[in-house]
């Protein structure tokens, strides 16, 4: 069965960046071999559900004054988002879901994070997963194109096994508190980032995927 990735975005989500991420989940499984294994498609005009399913989210998950700042930035719960994609996914389980976001995103205790990736084990056995950008457009942390990019990339790592355990050797990842596990490779793409000014150094080094990193992903790809 191909596996399909829709490329899906906010409204109002500044359109290069959309075009941007179809391009690097694209190049991605190609770079790995898994282009007879999925097929990536962008979604401008998403199914009435899927746009229902990010509306409600946003529009139910600014839940206290907390979550706005002094200068009135915006900051939105991924969270029931990613459980609508998912749950989506639940139903349709050839399809999973890139969501580009131009509002400021959070989850749990981590404040202004920039991307996310969820996998979950359904009912049937099947690999749900689902993964949530933002570029920062309500909130101090906008991103430019490279970090976009760059951030999308460490994202994509984490749902096609670059940090899984199985596929790497012992010594090769760190489990970090609320950060969950990473690579421990200097300079790699899959290292832990503690703060938006780590992201942007890295992405404008260019940065990209260790040597076992992507011979993780390619292990995945080759299941």
């Amino acid at each position: 069965m191909i596996q399909k990735i829709g490329v899906i975005a906010q409204e109002g989500t500044n359109p290069a960046f959309v075009e941007g991420a179809y391009l690097v989940v694209d190049n991605l499984i190609r770079s790995c071999g898994g282009e007879n294994k999925y097929q990536v498609f962008q979604a401008p005009n998403a199914t009435p559900f899927v746009s229902r399913i990010v509306r409600d989210g946003i529009n139910g998950a600014i839940l206290d004054k907390n979550r706005y700042n002094k200068e009135g930035y915006i900051q939105v719960n991924a969270e029931p988002i990613m459980d609508g994609l998912l749950n989506y996914s639940a139903a349709y389980p050839d399809t999973e879901f890139v969501l580009v976001m131009r509002d400021s995103i959070y989850a749990q205790n981590l404040n202004y994070f920039l991307g996310v990736n969820h996998k979950a084990m359904s009912r049937t056995g099947l690999l749900l997963s689902t993964t949530i950008i933002s570029t920062g457009k309500n909130s101090p942390f906008e991103l430019d194109g490279i970090t976009f990019q760059s951030v999308l990339m460490h994202e994509l790592g984490h749902r096609f096994g670059a940090t899984d355990q199985q596929n790497r050797k012992p010594g090769e990842l760190y489990n970090y508190p609320k950060m969950g596990t990473h690579c421990t490779t200097p300079g790699c793409i899959m290292n832990v980032m503690n703060s938006l000014d780590e992201g942007r150094v890295a992405a404008h080094r260019r940065a990209t995927y260790c040597p076992g990193c992507l011979r993780a992903m390619k292990k995945e790809f080759s299941r």
